[in-house]
């Protein structure tokens, strides 16, 4: 399997562990010291990173899709870069303001033991500051 293949399985468990909201399997992949800017703040350390998913998983509706979009992946040996968009769909509620926008995201990933392990996230809202609104990816 490629290394590009191995970051999709990687980006999919993680995805499946979302719509769960498992928060054990969602963290799995992570280095102990991986930092993640995301839209509320900075966080460093798997600690924190699980604190703030969850704070924020309570309010996920019950039942939603976890969609990566535009997926672009480039490696090497040990080092990964994943870029793309990152969307919820919402079936049950699709006026839930989760499925009305999306994020931009950049995950640093680094192969250690075999396994791919985040080491850096960063997520950001697309957002038009002269009508002030997100826009919707």
């Amino acid at each position: 399997m490629s290394n590009e293949q191995e970051i999709r399985e990687t980006m999919a468990a993680w995805s499946a562990a979302l719509e769960r909201k498992d928060l054990d399997a969602m963290l799995r992949d992570y280095e102990p010291d991986a930092v993640m800017y995301d839209v509320g703040g900075q966080y460093h350390g798997i600690a924190a990173i699980r604190q703030i998913w969850d704070f924020c998983l309570p309010y996920f509706p019950a039942r939603f899709q976890s969609i990566h979009e535009q997926v672009r992946i480039l490696t090497s040996d040990s080092i990964a870069i994943m870029h793309g968009l990152h969307r919820f769909g919402v079936p049950d509620e699709p006026d839930h303001m989760m499925a009305k926008s999306g994020t931009r995201v950049s995950v640093a990933y680094r192969k250690s033991g075999g396994v791919w392990r985040v080491a850096h996230e960063h997520a950001s809202m697309p957002f038009n500051f002269e009508k002030g609104e997100l826009i919707a990816v």
